[in-house]
């Protein structure tokens, strides 16, 4: 029974090994392609004419996610926020795709809450990504 135990409890992690290794790979995929966050990130960087709009606008769309309040944002916050944002087309993005772009942009932990600090990095990191990709 032990044995037994051991080998599920090394598959399941394995088994979350793979799901963030495959979200790794399409988040990077798509990356090329375009982020799932596309329509933002043109909109973002369309529509400010200083840096001090643009920090304002990141915050603007930190504090309509963040619906609990709470200073920091959950997947579920992020995933659920941007598909109610107003742009066409409409973000749509999975659990695994949120926890690529944390892990690829920022490089840090999938289950990590962000905070506007972290927010704010995490839009400027995809901003940069997505300028490099239209110059190209």
């Amino acid at each position: 029974a032990r044995v037994a135990r051991l080998t599920l409890s090394h598959l399941s992690s394995a088994t979350q090994d793979e799901k963030l290794s495959k979200a790794i790979r399409f988040q990077q995929k798509n990356r090329k392609l375009g982020s799932p966050l596309e329509p933002l990130l043109k909109k973002l960087a369309l529509n400010f004419d200083t840096p001090s709009d643009l920090h304002r606008d990141i915050r603007s769309v930190f504090r309509m996610l963040d619906v609990d309040d709470s200073g920091a944002l959950s997947d579920q916050e992020m995933i659920e926020g941007f598909a109610k944002l107003k742009l066409t087309p409409k973000i749509v993005m999975t659990a695994d795709e949120c926890k690529a772009i944390k892990t690829h942009t920022l490089a840090c932990a999938e289950d990590t809450e962000l905070s506007l600090d972290l927010f704010e990095k995490l839009m400027f990191g995809l901003l940069r990504d997505f300028v490099q990709r239209l110059m190209h």
